[in-house]
């Protein structure tokens, strides 16, 4: 973010972006554009997590997505994160949409009114979250430069930061 990398090559590459692309040549876009996607990544599930905030918070989720799967090749990704978005939305949410959309929503079966916590189930709990939490962090282990190896690339917290190209010719006549 201190050095709005990598927007701040990546953005000039689309100055044909309709409507804003012209704008994507100026330093302070990239500045902004990172500083904003900070913004965004670390207050989002506030945002999705209370009720008054969340329809507002979830046309910002599609907007955001959206706009970097126009601007960047990453697959699937936005389209992704859009839809289990959804998951911030509970029982109540769904059914106010079903009344204003005329639609007939068959009753839920109800929760049990009290959740047992054995040892075993807080230990798993407790042995995901570990693995969550060092996962990410492996490639710190591995000899050499992870980012040139990628080894432990994946899974990683820092996966859109690193983007090669390789480019390459077949050499004229018979293969050997």
């Amino acid at each position: 973010m201190l050095d709005a990398l990598p927007l701040r090559i990546w953005l000039p590459t689309s100055t044909t972006f309709p409507l804003i692309g012209r704008w994507f040549d100026y330093l302070w876009v990239a500045y902004a554009m990172s500083w904003a996607g900070a913004f965004y990544d670390l207050t989002i599930a506030f945002w999705l997590s209370w009720r008054c905030s969340r329809p507002l918070a979830y046309i910002a989720v599609i907007g955001f997505h959206i706009m970097t799967a126009l601007l960047f090749n990453i697959g699937v990704f936005p389209w992704v994160m859009i839809a289990c978005t959804l998951i911030f939305f509970d029982a109540r949410d769904w059914r106010w949409l079903a009344r204003k959309l005329n639609l007939e929503m068959s009753p839920a079966t109800p929760l049990p009114k009290k959740l047992t916590v054995t040892p075993a189930l807080l230990g798993l709990v407790g042995i995901f979250f570990i693995w969550q939490l060092l996962m990410p962090l492996r490639h710190w282990v591995y000899p050499g430069n992870h980012i040139w190896t990628n080894e432990g690339y994946r899974f990683a917290w820092h996966v859109m930061l690193v983007a090669k190209k390789w480019y390459g010719h077949l050499p004229r006549g018979r293969p050997r």
